[in-house]
């Protein structure tokens, strides 16, 4: 007489009681880890959302930068929003505090052209930021600073933009001559190709 699994190797009452146990344990965990996340997420009041397509001033150092919202015909809105991408789930499951950074070196944006702002917060995000300018404008670039426009092309002024080419990121509408220190590309959301002057 062939006997079953069950009958062969019987479970106890203790041994269901405590399977029971454990998967009521794991609901439990699940409810209060949702609820927890669910609690930070509604309690966070962060700064305003910036959206692709505006304009910000950029400001502050690399590591405590400030990124306030401006309309593009504002002589501080030193840059336009070109990409924004959301990852708020990486940070509730990473446990590092609210922080900003800047820097030029996100793999989220298409070239090294574009500044990387991160926000690491429960609105964890990321904007490739390219520069709000017209041909003629001067722009200033510290190292520790965010680039801004200047009234006027000074010596330790880093460029001047003679001539901005919509619809293209290829350095040679420049010239034949143009290099990576004198063009800065962004290919999206709407290729864009502005040709500098270095001021020395």
């Amino acid at each position: 007489m062939k006997r079953s699994k069950d009958a062969m190797y019987p479970v106890s009452g203790d041994g269901r009681r405590l399977a029971r146990h454990i998967l009521l344990f794991a609901a439990v965990l699940t409810l209060v880890t949702g609820g927890i996340a669910a609690a930070v997420m509604a309690s966070w009041s962060g700064p305003p959302r910036i959206e692709v397509g505006q304009c910000a001033k950029l400001s502050g150092l690399n590591y405590r930068p400030e990124l306030v919202p401006k309309e593009c015909g504002d002589p501080d809105a030193n840059y336009v929003v070109a990409l924004r991408v959301d990852r708020s789930s990486r940070w509730l499951l990473s446990n590092t505090p609210v922080s900003q950074r800047v820097d030029h070196a996100s793999p989220d944006c298409p070239n090294r052209d574009y500044v990387s702002f991160y926000e690491a917060s429960p609105d964890d995000y990321t904007l490739c930021l390219r520069l709000n300018v017209a041909e003629g404008d001067c722009v200033s670039d510290d190292a520790l600073l965010a680039a801004a426009k200047v009234s006027s092309c000074r010596p330790g002024v880093d460029f001047k933009v003679n001539q901005i080419f919509a619809g293209r990121a290829d350095r040679s509408v420049c010239g034949i001559t143009a290099s990576a220190r004198d063009t800065i590309l962004y290919p999206k959301p709407d290729p864009l190709t502005l040709c500098l002057t270095r001021v020395r």
